[in-house]
């Protein structure tokens, strides 16, 4: 049986260098022509700290290392427990510093 997480049929993945589709329905066709090989798709909003607000004078999430690591870390974890069984993990609003980088690796 097929697991699969997904919001539309084509979905946009976030590259340094822009953004580019992808199709979402060859992968889905695959999964439900194979009955012994089942391919299971995750997709998880991870809230990019560029993107979280922390106070009322608007100060981003991204600004200080304190902020942001921690929920990253627990966020890392997260998927690494509950979805470890998942083919694929997609991940939105991803953050493409570094240091945030290495936290997912």
């Amino acid at each position: 049986m097929c697991r699969m997480i997904l919001s539309a049929t084509t979905t946009t993945a976030h590259h340094r260098n822009g953004r580019f589709p992808i199709k979402i329905a060859p992968l889905l066709l695959l999964c439900l022509l194979s009955a012994i090989n089942a391919l299971t798709i995750t997709t998880f909003n991870i809230l990019a700290p560029v993107h979280r607000s922390m106070n009322a004078l608007n100060h981003r999430e991204s600004e200080r290392e304190d902020w942001w690591l921690p929920r990253a870390e627990g966020v890392a974890e997260y998927i690494s427990k509950k979805f470890s069984s998942s083919d694929v993990i997609l991940l939105q609003e991803w953050w493409f510093d570094e240091r945030f980088n290495t936290v997912f690796d």
